[in-house]
Formats: structure tokens, C-alpha cells, sequence
């Protein structure tokens, strides 16, 4: 017997329209970390939303999907960081050949640290 497991983000933790997007972006605070850049604003939920942008010169398709997923993984799997009442945009600046998964996990977690450290 196969046991599935649901490893998706649900829709309510996406952040997708542009106007969500907009007042992020206007109203957030932006953390910096290295070639990642986190605009956060507080949300009214019970938790983190997460937005990704990643421009078309960052890298080719594959590139930027390989980072998407990275970067939803790194949100999925921090418990503390899922928990915060943020809406949280992920832009990501640029991809060079060493970048890793590991790095972005990390950015993220000290990303969580900060935020909890404001509240």
C-alpha cells in the first residue's frame, strides 16, 4: 500500500493577484539576504502568505522554476515561519551557478527570527 501525502501549499498561503502583490510591495518592510530580497507586511490571518517574483533575466525557465520551488519548499517546511501573521514576497535578484537550496532555507528561517524579534 502506497501512502500519499499532500506536499502542497494551500491556495489561502499564496499570494497571487497583482494588487496583493502592489500592496506588499508598497507597504512592506524589505529584508535583505544576499541575492534574496523578503518584503513582508503584517496580515489579520492565522499565518504566513507567501509570494514569489523572479524576474525573466534572473535566469532561463528552468532556472527560475528550480528556484520557485526551492523557495515554496523553504516556506513549506519552516513551522515558525508558516505560523507569523506576514505576507511575505520573495524576490529573488539573481541566480548564480552556487546557489543552493540551503541557502535559501536559511535566509528564510533568519527572515522568521527577525519578524518574531520586531513583535
Amino acid at each position: 500500500m502506497v501512502c500519499k501525502v499532500h506536499l502542497d501549499l494551500p491556495s489561502w498561503r499564496r499570494i497571487r493577484s497583482s494588487s496583493e502583490f502592489r500592496r506588499i510591495m508598497s507597504r512592506g518592510k524589505a529584508h535583505h539576504f544576499g541575492d534574496l530580497v523578503v518584503v513582508a507586511a503584517p496580515n489579520r490571518l492565522q499565518g504566513a502568505r507567501l509570494g514569489i517574483s523572479i524576474r525573466r533575466t534572473v535566469a532561463g525557465a528552468v532556472g527560475r522554476n528550480l528556484l520557485k520551488r526551492w523557495i515554496r519548499e523553504a516556506f513549506r517546511t519552516n513551522r515558525t515561519l508558516r505560523e507569523l501573521p506576514v505576507d511575505m514576497v520573495v524576490v529573488a535578484r539573481r541566480m548564480r551557478g552556487n546557489t543552493r537550496y540551503r541557502d535559501i532555507a536559511e535566509a528564510l528561517g533568519e527572515f522568521a527570527r527577525r519578524w518574531r524579534g520586531q513583535g
